[in-house]
C-alpha cells in the first residue's frame, strides 16, 4: 500500500492496521508531524465521554466535581500504557547489557607480562564496576515488571476501563493512588536506566559499539525517545516527589501513622545503631528505609525553609511597596498645596 502525505490529508483515509510497517510510518508521521483536517465537522456524539460531557447547549458536565480528581481520571488510561514501554525499555537493556557481556568476555586488551596472552576486559577491575552494578540493576527492575503485584494491577486497570469494576477487583481501589505513583516511578526508572545503562554498553564496547552489527548502537539511537515518549522523566519524577509530600504533610497535620504511597515503613523504621553486619533478609529494606526517611526529612525541611524565606520575601515587597506610596502620597500632597 502507498502511502503518502496527502492521503493524511484526505479524510476518507482507512488504514489496515494489521500492517505493522505502516502503522510504525503512522505513529511516526503523527508523532513527529502535523495532522491537518480542513472541513471536517465532529459531531458531539462522537466525543469521548467515560469522564465528561458536554450537553446540546454547549455545557460542560461532569459526575466529579473535584478537578484533580477529574484529571486523574483522564491521566489513568495513560497508567496502562506506560507499563509495556518499561517492559520494551527493559528488554533493550537486557540486550544491550547481554553484548556488552560477550563482547568483553572475548576481547583482549594488554598483557600484564611481556609474552604473555592479553587480559580479557571483563576481567580487569575497572570494567566489572561499571557493568556488574548495571546488571544487578536491570535484574531487580525487570523482576519487578513481571511480579504478580504489577500484573494484578494491569489486569484491575485493564478490566476497570472496559467494564465497570465488581466487588472483585475493590481491594485494588484503596491502593490504587499508590500503584499510580509506583508506575510513575517504575517507567521513569526504567528509561532513565535503559539510556544509562546502553550508554555505558555502547562506551564499553569501543568502537564496535557504533557497530551496526554489533546492534549496540542502534538501541541507543531507538530507545533514547523513552525518556519523553509518555512525559518527561524529570516533570514525572516531581509528580512523585509532589505525591509523597502531599502524603507526608498529611499525616503531619492529622498527627497520625502515613498510610499510603508506600510510606507505612517511616512509622517503625529501625535504627541506624541496631543495623549489624549480619545477612539479614530485610537489612537490606531497612537501608533503603532510612536512606528514605532521611530525604524525605531533608526535602520536608527545606520545602518548609523556602516557604518561609519567599514568604520574608514577600512581606520585605510589602513594606518596600507601603514606605513607596507613602512617599509618593506625601510629595503629590506637597506639590497639589505648594505649587
Amino acid at each position: 500500500m502507498e502511502l503518502s502525505m496527502g492521503d493524511f490529508l484526505r479524510r476518507d483515509l482507512k488504514v489496515n492496521c494489521g500492517d505493522l510497517l505502516l502503522l510504525k510510518l503512522l505513529v511516526f508521521l503523527i508523532i513527529l508531524y502535523r495532522l491537518s483536517l480542513d472541513n471536517l465537522r465532529i459531531p458531539r456524539e462522537n466525543l469521548l465521554n467515560s469522564v465528561a460531557n458536554v450537553s446540546p447547549d454547549g455545557q460542560y458536565l461532569s459526575a466529579i466535581k473535584d478537578p484533580d480528581q477529574r484529571f486523574a481520571a483522564f491521566m489513568a488510561p495513560l497508567t496502562t500504557s506506560r507499563i509495556p514501554i518499561a517492559v520494551v525499555a527493559m528488554n533493550a537493556t537486557k540486550i544491550g547489557l547481554a553484548i556488552t557481556i560477550r563482547y568483553s568476555l572475548t576481547r583482549r586488551a594488554f598483557s600484564i607480562r611481556p609474552n604473555e596472552p592479553e587480559v580479557l576486559l571483563l576481567d580487569y577491575p575497572s570494567h566489572q564496576r561499571r557493568l556488574i552494578p548495571l546488571i544487578a540493576k536491570t535484574s531487580l527492575i525487570g523482576y519487578y515488571l513481571k511480579s504478580n503485584q504489577l500484573k494484578q494491577f494491569m489486569l484491575f486497570l485493564v478490566h476497570s476501563s472496559l467494564f465497570q469494576p465488581d466487588i472483585a477487583y475493590e481491594p485494588f481501589r484503596s491502593t490504587n493512588a499508590h500503584d499510580v505513583v509506583v508506575v510513575v516511578v517504575v517507567v521513569a526508572t526504567t528509561t532513565t536506566t535503559t539510556t544509562t545503562t546502553i550508554i555505558e554498553c555502547r562506551e564499553a564496547c569501543g568502537g564496535q559499539g557504533i557497530n551496526t552489527e554489533n546492534h549496540v548502537g542502534h538501541l541507543k539511537s531507538e530507545y533514547d525517545v523513552q525518556l519523553t515518549f509518555k512525559g518527561d522523566n524529570n516533570v514525572l519524577m516531581q509528580q512523585v516527589s509532589k505525591a509523597l509530600l502531599v502524603e507526608i504533610l498529611a499525616g503531619k497535620k492529622r498527627n497520625k501513622p502515613i498510610k499510603g504511597l508506600g510510606l507505612e515503613h517511616l512509622k517503625n523504621l529501625l535504627q541506624l545503631s541496631l543495623l549489624t553486619l549480619q545477612a539479614l533478609p530485610s537489612e537490606p529494606i531497612d537501608i533503603f528505609c532510612l536512606r528514605l526517611r532521611d530525604l524525605l526529612q531533608r526535602f520536608v525541611t527545606k520545602m518548609y525553609q523556602l516557604a518561609e524565606d519567599v514568604g520574608r520575601a514577600f512581606a520585605d515587597r510589602l513594606v518596600i511597596q507601603t514606605f513607596v506610596d507613602v512617599e509618593a502620597t506625601v510629595l503629590q500632597t506637597f506639590v497639589d498645596e505648594e505649587m
